[in-house]
This record gives structure tokens, sequence and C-alpha cells, in this order.
């Protein structure tokens, strides 16, 4: 299999479990604490953003400019726009060695999905949980869609 599609399929369930994590919250989910030196979601999701785009920044070969982003909301809408993003760059990709893309999988792709599996936490923490989800029997997660 073609290591774009393992790497836009990745990309795909990031979207799909990240919109799961967050979809329907409580007004204050994003400023929820769970304690000294734990990011607050808000937090937590805008750290995803950014190494999102710096994973697309680094492929593209440009230098990596952190963004700041205010409001729940906002930063949401920037999680999708940096994700298409680097989907359409890794899509085009032509000129990629394999320990560069193990690297990605291995590293900010990786910590991503993770910090996906702390929102999740934080939420049930939060006293919001949400049902589980039998994700060998989800249709939802195709390559591209990332409009939830």
């Amino acid at each position: 299999m073609d290591y774009k599609i393992i790497l836009r399929h990745h990309l795909a369930t990031l979207a799909f479990r990240t919109n799961y994590a967050i979809k329907d919250a409580q007004d204050n989910y994003s400023y929820f604490s769970a304690g000294q030196g734990v990011r607050p979601p808000g937090e937590m999701l805008l750290h995803v953003v950014q190494m999102i785009k710096a994973t697309d920044d680094n492929l593209n070969g440009n230098t990596y400019i952190k963004i700041e982003i205010d409001g729940w909301e906002n930063i949401i809408s920037e999680f999708y726009i940096q994700l298409n993003k680097l989907d359409n760059t890794i899509k085009n990709l032509t000129d990629v060695d394999e320990d560069q893309i193990l690297k990605l999988y291995q590293g900010p792709l990786s910590d991503a999905m993770t910090h996906v599996g702390q929102l999740m936490t934080l939420r049930r923490m939060s006293c919001d949980a949400l049902d589980g989800m039998n994700f060998y029997k989800e249709d939802s997660i195709k390559i591209g869609k990332f409009d939830f």
C-alpha cells in the first residue's frame, strides 16, 4: 500500500476522532482543568493545530511560524484548515525518503492522535462522557474528509 494512502487515512482518522471527542461538548469544556501541569482541552487542541502546521511547513520547506488562536470555535476551525493543508501536501508529495515518512508517522502524527485520546479522557473527567464507538463498524472515516 502506498505511504500516501496510509498517511492520509491517518489524517482522516485524526479528524474523525477529534470531531467525536469535541462534538457537543459543554460550554466550559475547553477550559476544563484536570490539575497542575495538564493542558486544558483548548490548549491541547491548539497544540495539535500547531503541530499539524509545523509538519506541513516542514514538508514544504517553509520556516515554521507559531500561530496563536483565541476561542474554542476558532481553534476547531483552524484544526480543520491545517489538516486540509497537510492532507494536500501529503497528496502532492513527490520526493520523500522512507526515513522521513517513518519520522512523520512516529512523531507528529502519532503525537496528535495521543492528544486526541487525552481530549476524550478530559471529556470524561469533566463529567461529559461520550459513548464508546466501534471503529471497525464506522464507515465515516474517508480520506480527505475533514468537514465534520
